[in-house]
C-alpha cells in the first residue's frame, strides 16, 4: 500500500488515542506489526503483540515490550491496560467472539478500546484464483455490526466512530494511482462543503476503513 494511504488510514486511530489516552498510560497494540503506530506515543508504557515473528524482530530497541501471540489468546493478566488498540486484525480472526472476549479481559475497568477494520469490504477478491493466500480476510464489517458485537454481545459503551478519508471506488481492490487519490480526497472535501452531495457521492465512493472507540464499564 502507498505510504500516503497508510498515513490517511492511521490518522483517525492516532487521533482517537490522543483523545482518550493520558500520558503514562499502559497501552497495548494488538497486531503491532513493525511498531509504526506506537512510535507516535513514546510518553506511554507501550506493549505490542503480533502473530508474525518477522515483524517483532524488526522492532529492535524501540522501547515497545513485545510478545508473539494471537488476539484469541492474549498472554496478559486481567484488567492491566488503560487502552488497547486493535487495527486491521479482526477481519482475519476465525473466532471473533473469543477475540473480543480477550480484548475485554485485558482492559482495566473504564479502559478504552480502539479498533480499526475494513469498511463494507468486498470479499470476492480473496476468492480469486490468482490471489496469493489461501485465507486472508474472512469477514466484513459495518458500523452497525460492530456496535452490536461490542455493545450488545459485550457491554462496551460506544464513544466515537470515525471514517477514514482514504476513499476508493467501491469496486476497486487495488491501491489507487496518485491522481485518483487526489480526486477521491476532493470528493470528500466537496461532501463536507455541500452536505447534499453526500448520498449521491457515496453511491460511488466509500471509506476504506472505520475506526471506533469503546469504553469498558466500571
Amino acid at each position: 500500500m502507498q505510504e500516503e494511504m497508510w498515513r490517511d488510514l492511521e490518522r483517525n486511530t492516532i487521533d482517537l488515542i490522543n483523545k482518550y489516552a493520558e500520558k503514562g498510560a499502559r497501552i497495548l497494540d494488538v497486531g503491532v506489526g513493525t511498531g509504526r503506530l506506537l512510535a507516535q506515543f513514546t510518553s506511554m508504557n507501550r506493549y505490542g503483540i503480533d502473530v508474525a515473528l518477522g515483524y517483532l524482530e524488526r522492532l529492535g530497541d524501540s522501547g515497545i515490550e513485545c510478545s508473539l501471540g494471537v488476539v484469541e489468546d492474549l498472554p496478559y493478566q486481567n484488567n492491566v491496560f488503560d487502552i488497547v488498540v486493535c487495527t486491521d486484525v479482526l477481519e482475519h480472526v476465525f473466532d471473533l467472539h473469543k477475540a473480543i472476549s480477550e480484548l475485554y479481559r485485558v482492559l482495566k475497568p473504564e479502559g478504552m478500546l480502539i479498533i480499526r477494520v475494513p469498511y463494507k469490504e468486498n470479499l470476492e477478491l480473496y476468492l480469486h484464483k490468482d490471489y496469493p493466500y489461501h485465507i486472508a480476510h474472512v469477514r466484513n464489517f459495518d458500523e452497525h455490526e460492530l456496535e452490536i458485537q461490542f455493545s450488545r454481545v459485550f457491554d462496551f459503551r460506544l464513544c466515537e466512530t470515525l471514517y477514514d478519508k482514504a476513499f476508493v471506488p467501491v469496486s476497486l481492490a487495488l491501491p489507487l494511482p496518485r491522481g485518483k487519490i487526489f480526486l477521491t480526497k476532493l470528493l470528500v472535501r466537496l461532501q463536507a462543503i455541500f452536505p447534499f452531495l453526500k448520498n449521491p457521492l457515496q453511491r460511488l465512493y466509500k471509506p476504506t476503513e472505520i475506526s471506533m472507540a469503546f469504553k469498558k464499564p466500571a
